[in-house]
Formats: structure tokens, sequence, C-alpha cells
């Protein structure tokens, strides 16, 4: 966030100067996770929302990308988890070695 373009932006959002601002986050890459279309649609919702509307969407963009995140680590780990266990299932006899490995 603090590069050549995050501080300047830094100082026009407390100036109260948010298109100034706005534009110097997206230079600063501040959105750039989200993609091209994300960051138009950031400037879009600033013309027809403001400044707390630019940070709405933001957050919700934001959210979005972090459940997809997740969605994405969960439906891998199960398919470890899947593939782990068709690895490690136990042979049909499995019990009978239990029993003679106890000394019954």
């Amino acid at each position: 966030m603090f590069t050549a373009y995050g501080w300047p932006a830094k100082s026009y959002e407390q100036k109260g100067l948010y298109e100034q601002a706005i534009e110097a986050y997206l230079k600063a890459g501040e959105f750039s996770s989200l993609g091209p279309e994300a960051e138009a649609a950031l400037k879009e919702t600033y013309a027809a929302s403001g400044w707390k509307g630019f940070w709405r969407k933001a957050l919700n963009l934001e959210k979005a990308q972090a459940n997809k995140r997740m969605f994405l680590a969960r439906t891998r780990s199960r398919r470890f988890m899947r593939g782990l266990e068709r690895r490690i299932k136990p042979s049909p006899g499995w019990r009978r070695h239990l029993r003679n490995a106890d000394g019954a």
C-alpha cells in the first residue's frame, strides 16, 4: 500500500479529494488482485454512489474473492482426503490381522 502512489492516495483521502484518491489507490495496485473488471466497477460505483459506495463495493468484491479462495481450498482438501482414503483403505481381513498381532 505505501508506495509512490499509496502515500498520495491517503493524503488525497484525508483532504477530501476522493476522485484523486481513487485514482492513486488504483495506480498503487491496491485493488489489482481483484482484476481490471473490478477496478472499472469500482470507478463506476464511485461515480454513482460516492466515496462510501466505492468502499462498500471494494469490501464486497474482496469478500467475494475471499469466499472463492476458501471454496477452492476446501474443494482441493476434500479431493486430497478422498484420494488419501482410497490409498489407505484397509484390506478385507484387517480385523483378523489385528487379532493376530495382539496374540489373541
